[in-house]
C-alpha cells in the first residue's frame, strides 16, 4: 500500500507546540500518541477517559477523547505516511466500510466507492503474494491496527469478485445506452436502489428487479449483487473533492452508529425486566407476523414472557393494587399481551409438522404418496419464506401430488388471515 500524504489538504490544524488545554503540561503530540494508542487497545472513548481521569486527577469526558482523537487526524493529514497511519482517526464499531474509511484517511482518498474497490483490489493482490501465516500482519501493518481479522479479507474479496462480476453485467447496458461503463453502473446502481427504498422489498423481489434491469436469468444474480448495487446506488454522487467538514468525512460512509437492540433484541436477549407498553407490545405482533417464523426456542422465550406479564396484571389485580397504574392503561397492556400470546402459540403450532397436522390429516397424505418428512420439508420451506405474497405464491404454484395442503389454516395460523384460500 503506498499511503502517500495529500499535500492539498488546508484543514486548520492545532500547533502542535501548544499543550491542549484539558492537559497543560503535556505536548500534543505526546497527547495524541497517547490517546491513539489506548484507543487501539480498549476500543472505547469512555474508558480512556476514566484512566485519563484517574491519571491526572481531572474530570476527561468521553467527548474530550473523541475531540483528541478527531483532532490528531486532522493533523495527521498534513503529516509523514507514518504518523497518517498511528494518528488515523479509528471507529468503535469494527466494519468492513469503517476499514475502508481508516483506509481512505490513511491514503488521503475522498470517493467512498473508488477507495472500497481499491482497497479491496490492494487486499486481493496482497493475498496473492503473502504467505497465509503473515496475511493477518501485513494488513494489520499497513493499516495501523491490531484487530482486523481475516473474515473482512474475505469479505473485500468477495466485495473485489462482485464488482467484476457487475462491471461484466452492465456493459452490455451501458453501451446500449451509449454511456460510459461508469454510467451505467451508477445508472444502474440508482434505480436498484430507488425501488428498493420505496418500500420493504424481500430478496426475490430485489433479485428480480435486478435480473428485469440487466435483462438476465435470474439465477445468475443474487442477494449480494443487490446489496452492492444498492450501496453503489447511495454514493454514486460521491465527488473526488475532498469534503471541507472533518465531521462529514468521518460519518459519510461509515457504520459510525450501532444500531440499538429492537424490544424483540431486547427481549429475547432477557434485558426486559419491566412490562412492555401496549405499543410497543403491538409492535412485536407486526413483528412476528411479517417475517420468518422464528425458532421454536425463542418463540418459547416470547411466550414465556408474554404469560409471566399476564399472570403479575393478574395478581396485582388479586391483590388490590391495580390502582398503580391507570386501569384502562392496565387493560390496554394485557390486552395486547393476549394478542402476543395467541400470534406466538399459533407460530408454534405450525414449527412442527405434528402440531399442525392432525392424525386425519396425516393419514390422508400418505394415502396419496406424501409421507411426514415431505410435510415437513414442506413445511420447513414455507416457514422460512419471508413475506405473505411470497407463501400465497408457494401454496398457489400447481400441486405435484393430488393431496390438499391445508393452505388456509396455514395463512390463518402465521399470519392471521386466510388469504386467498379461505374456504366458502
Amino acid at each position: 500500500m503506498s499511503l502517500n500524504a495529500d499535500s492539498t489538504m488546508k484543514d486548520t490544524h492545532p500547533d502542535l507546540s501548544t499543550p491542549h488545554e484539558k492537559f497543560p503540561g503535556l505536548g500534543r503530540i505526546c497527547l495524541y500518541d497517547r490517546v491513539t494508542a489506548m484507543f487501539l487497545d480498549v476500543g472505547d472513548d469512555a474508558e480512556i477517559a476514566r484512566e485519563l481521569s484517574e491519571e491526572f486527577d481531572s474530570k476527561i469526558t468521553a467527548g474530550v477523547v473523541t475531540g483528541i482523537r478527531q483532532e490528531a487526524a486532522m493533523t495527521a493529514e498534513n503529516q509523514k505516511p507514518e504518523i497518517r497511519r498511528k494518528w488515523s482517526y479509528r471507529y468503535k464499531n469494527l466494519t468492513v466500510n469503517n476499514v475502508v474509511k481508516e483506509y481512505m484517511f490513511i491514503e488521503g482518498k475522498h470517493n467512498f466507492l473508488k477507495a472500497k474497490r481499491e482497497f479491496a483490489e490492494e487486499i486481493e493482490a496482497l493475498v496473492q503474494k503473502t504467505p497465509t501465516d503473515k496475511l493477518w500482519i501485513a494488513i494489520n501493518d499497513a493499516l495501523g491496527r491490531n484487530n482486523i481479522s481475516l473474515e473482512f479479507v474475505y469479505e473485500l474479496l468477495a466485495y473485489g469478485r462482485t464488482a467484476r462480476k457487475l462491471e461484466k453485467l452492465v456493459r452490455p447496458y451501458a453501451d446500449a445506452k451509449l454511456m460510459t461503463l461508469d454510467q451505467g453502473m451508477m445508472d444502474v446502481a440508482t434505480r436498484v436502489r430507488t425501488y428498493c427504498d420505496e418500500g420493504e422489498r424481500d430478496g426475490a423481489q430485489r433479485i428480480r428487479h435486478v435480473a428485469k434491469i440487466l435483462d438476465q436469468n435470474e439465477k445468475i444474480i443474487t442477494l449480494e449483487d443487490a446489496a452492492f448495487l444498492v450501496e453503489y446506488g447511495r454514493f454514486a454522487g460521491d465527488s473526488m473533492a475532498r469534503d471541507p467538514s472533518f465531521i462529514n468525512r468521518v460519518l459519510h460512509g461509515a457504520d459510525v452508529f450501532v444500531k440499538p437492540p429492537s424490544v424483540l433484541d431486547q427481549l429475547l436477549l432477557g434485558d426486559v425486566s419491566n412490562h412492555l407498553s401496549s405499543a410497543e407490545i403491538a409492535q412485536l405482533v407486526v413483528t412476528l407476523r411479517s417475517n420468518p417464523v422464528m425458532k421454536k426456542t425463542q418463540l418459547e422465550q416470547i411466550l414465556s414472557y408474554a404469560r409471566r406479564h399476564i399472570s403479575g396484571i393478574e395478581i396485582m389485580k388479586e391483590l388490590g393494587r391495580k390502582n398503580e397504574k391507570p386501569e384502562q392503561v392496565q387493560v390496554m397492556v394485557q390486552k395486547a399481551l393476549e394478542s402476543l400470546q395467541r400470534v406466538v402459540e399459533d407460530h408454534l403450532s405450525i414449527t412442527d409438522i405434528a402440531s399442525f397436522l392432525s392424525n386425519n390429516d396425516m393419514a390422508s397424505a400418505a394415502g396419496q404418496g406424501v409421507n411426514v418428512n415431505i410435510l415437513a420439508a414442506m413445511l420447513a420451506e414455507l416457514n422460512q419464506l419471508p413475506t405473505f405474497d411470497a407463501v400465497v405464491g408457494k401454496l398457489s404454484a400447481p400441486a405435484k401430488t393430488r393431496y390438499a395442503f391445508p393452505s388456509d389454516r396455514y395463512c390463518k395460523k402465521r399470519f392471521g388471515t386466510p388469504g386467498p384460500f379461505k374456504k366458502n
